[in-house]
């Protein structure tokens, strides 16, 4: 019995090879997000084309293969070693090649950063947003009582001459219809003030 053994080499095809390589190993480098980039070859036992260190999970497995299975790309997230990872498995068809006719390009993407960017982001807007509500409550507020203060006292000048003191008079602040009527009140206070002196002059 013997054994033949054949062996080809191509140097073009090792350059295209390596390239192929160094682009994928290098795409992560140039984005901070991206942790790896693999392609990978095979159904049951898929090995990484750039990486052969690198393998495909076994709670993954499935998803690979419904890749391959149904031709489409799938990504979801998960949580590892207290990272949040986005997973995505795209599917790259291969012509011309009769060993493996279609492959899986598999990006790992460390989203902890963005999350914690959103999450920061969104503080910031809940304390502006609660920080205008406060500021209009106490504008509101503060007109409210500009407003139902000189009414309040004008109500408690009424009652003070309804109980005989004409000496009562209402403040008068601010420029609006309150004011006009605070005035008018007051001007009519002293008409009746005078007209009462008079009168009191009058009976003596």
């Amino acid at each position: 019995k013997y054994i033949v053994e054949l062996g080809f080499y191509s140097e073009k095809a090792n350059k295209v090879m390596d390239q192929v390589k160094e682009q994928l190993n290098s795409m992560a480098s140039k984005h901070e997000s991206i942790e790896k980039i693999d392609l990978f070859y095979g159904y049951e036992n898929p090995v990484s084309f750039n990486n052969a260190e690198r393998t495909i999970m076994t709670s993954h497995l499935d998803e690979y293969q419904k890749t391959i299975k149904d031709k489409i790309s799938i990504d979801f997230d998960t949580s590892e070693n207290g990272e949040n990872l986005h997973y995505e498995f795209i599917y790259m068809p291969r012509k011309n090649s009769e060993l493996y006719s279609e492959g899986i390009i598999r990006v790992i993407s460390d989203r902890t950063a963005d999350e914690i960017l959103l999450r920061n982001k969104l503080i910031l807007f809940l304390v502006i947003f609660g920080a205008t509500i406060l500021f209009l409550f106490i504008l509101i507020l503060n007109k409210s009582k500009s407003i139902s203060s000189p009414i309040m006292k004008l109500a408690q000048s009424v009652t003070n001459i309804s109980h005989g003191d004409l000496s009562a008079r209402t403040e008068v602040s601010g420029n609006n219809e309150i004011t006009t009527l605070s005035e008018q009140f007051n001007v009519m206070l002293e008409r009746l003030q005078v007209s009462y002196d008079e009168l009191e002059q009058k009976v003596i």
